[in-house]
Protein backbone atom coordinates (compact mmCIF):
# COMPACT_ATOMS: atom_id res chain seq x y z
CA UNK A 1 0.00 0.00 0.00
CA UNK A 2 1.38 3.31 -0.91
CA UNK A 3 0.64 6.95 1.08
CA UNK A 4 0.77 10.04 -1.97
CA UNK A 5 0.84 12.85 -0.25
CA UNK A 6 0.27 16.28 -2.70
CA UNK A 7 2.97 18.89 -2.60
CA UNK A 8 -0.05 21.45 -0.66
CA UNK A 9 -0.86 18.57 1.72
CA UNK A 10 3.11 18.15 2.46
CA UNK A 11 2.83 21.92 2.83
CA UNK A 12 -0.07 21.67 5.35
CA UNK A 13 2.11 19.13 7.29
CA UNK A 14 5.48 21.82 7.36
CA UNK A 15 3.18 25.08 8.74
CA UNK A 16 1.65 22.18 11.02
CA UNK A 17 5.35 21.45 12.14
CA UNK A 18 6.53 25.26 12.22
CA UNK A 19 3.06 26.04 14.68
CA UNK A 20 3.36 23.18 16.86
CA UNK A 21 6.56 21.63 16.99
CA UNK A 22 7.82 21.90 20.51
CA UNK A 23 11.59 23.29 20.03
CA UNK A 24 12.11 23.60 23.31
CA UNK A 25 15.82 25.39 23.21
CA UNK A 26 16.70 24.36 19.58
CA UNK A 27 14.55 25.66 16.60
CA UNK A 28 14.76 23.67 13.98
CA UNK A 29 16.26 25.78 11.02
CA UNK A 30 14.64 23.30 8.59
CA UNK A 31 10.98 24.16 9.20
CA UNK A 32 11.72 27.94 8.10
CA UNK A 33 13.80 26.90 5.38
CA UNK A 34 10.82 24.63 4.12
CA UNK A 35 8.01 27.46 4.75
CA UNK A 36 10.39 29.90 2.87
CA UNK A 37 10.43 27.01 -0.03
CA UNK A 38 6.94 25.95 -0.68
CA UNK A 39 5.62 30.00 -0.22
CA UNK A 40 8.36 31.18 -2.81
CA UNK A 41 7.68 28.27 -5.00
CA UNK A 42 3.55 29.13 -4.62
CA UNK A 43 2.47 25.96 -3.44
CA UNK A 44 -1.24 26.36 -1.84
CA UNK A 45 -1.35 24.80 1.68
CA UNK A 46 -4.27 22.54 1.86
CA UNK A 47 -6.36 24.32 4.63
CA UNK A 48 -8.73 21.42 5.41
CA UNK A 49 -5.58 18.82 5.75
CA UNK A 50 -3.88 20.93 7.78
CA UNK A 51 -6.57 21.73 10.37
CA UNK A 52 -7.45 18.02 10.72
CA UNK A 53 -4.04 17.29 11.64
CA UNK A 54 -4.04 20.65 13.89
CA UNK A 55 -7.16 19.14 15.64
CA UNK A 56 -5.47 15.74 16.19
CA UNK A 57 -2.38 17.58 17.93
CA UNK A 58 -1.88 20.92 18.46
CA UNK A 59 -5.06 22.94 18.27
CA UNK A 60 -7.56 19.91 19.86
CA UNK A 61 -10.00 23.52 20.95
CA UNK A 62 -10.29 24.31 16.82
CA UNK A 63 -8.53 27.98 17.57
CA UNK A 64 -7.59 27.95 13.85
CA UNK A 65 -10.41 27.89 12.05
CA UNK A 66 -9.29 29.65 8.76
CA UNK A 67 -7.40 31.34 7.07
CA UNK A 68 -7.27 34.16 8.97
CA UNK A 69 -6.92 32.76 12.09
CA UNK A 70 -4.21 30.38 10.77
CA UNK A 71 -2.33 33.77 9.50
CA UNK A 72 -2.44 35.13 12.61
CA UNK A 73 -1.34 32.37 14.49
CA UNK A 74 1.71 32.26 12.32
CA UNK A 75 2.81 35.74 12.72
CA UNK A 76 2.40 34.92 16.90
CA UNK A 77 4.81 31.75 16.50
CA UNK A 78 7.23 33.88 14.04
CA UNK A 79 7.61 36.94 16.45
CA UNK A 80 8.14 34.31 18.92
CA UNK A 81 11.57 33.00 17.92
CA UNK A 82 15.22 34.35 17.14
CA UNK A 83 15.86 34.44 14.19
CA UNK A 84 19.64 34.54 14.29
CA UNK A 85 19.22 31.20 15.77
CA UNK A 86 16.66 29.79 13.01
CA UNK A 87 19.79 30.89 10.69
CA UNK A 88 22.41 28.88 13.08
CA UNK A 89 20.29 26.22 12.83
CA UNK A 90 20.27 25.40 9.35
CA UNK A 91 23.57 27.31 8.24
CA UNK A 92 25.67 23.42 8.11
CA UNK A 93 22.74 22.36 5.59
CA UNK A 94 22.94 24.96 2.59
CA UNK A 95 25.64 25.30 -0.20
CA UNK A 96 24.86 29.47 0.26
CA UNK A 97 24.50 29.82 3.89
CA UNK A 98 24.31 33.75 2.50
CA UNK A 99 21.00 32.55 1.19
CA UNK A 100 19.81 33.52 4.58
CA UNK A 101 21.05 37.21 4.90
CA UNK A 102 17.58 38.10 4.25
CA UNK A 103 15.55 36.17 6.46
CA UNK A 104 14.17 38.90 9.34
CA UNK A 105 11.17 38.16 11.38
CA UNK A 106 9.49 41.20 8.74
CA UNK A 107 10.55 38.94 5.98
CA UNK A 108 9.30 35.29 7.32
CA UNK A 109 5.75 37.94 8.18
CA UNK A 110 5.47 39.18 4.33
CA UNK A 111 5.79 35.22 3.96
CA UNK A 112 3.11 34.04 6.28
CA UNK A 113 1.10 37.16 4.41
CA UNK A 114 1.63 35.21 1.05
CA UNK A 115 -0.19 32.28 1.92
CA UNK A 116 -2.67 30.77 -0.05
CA UNK A 117 -5.38 28.30 0.56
Amino acid sequence: MYLIFTLPCLFAGKVHAFLFRNWKMRVKGRDWFDFEWYVQNKIPMDLKHFMARAKQFGDPDGKIKDEKSLKLSLAKRIKSVDINSVKNDVMPFLKNPQDTEIWSENYFLELAKRICT
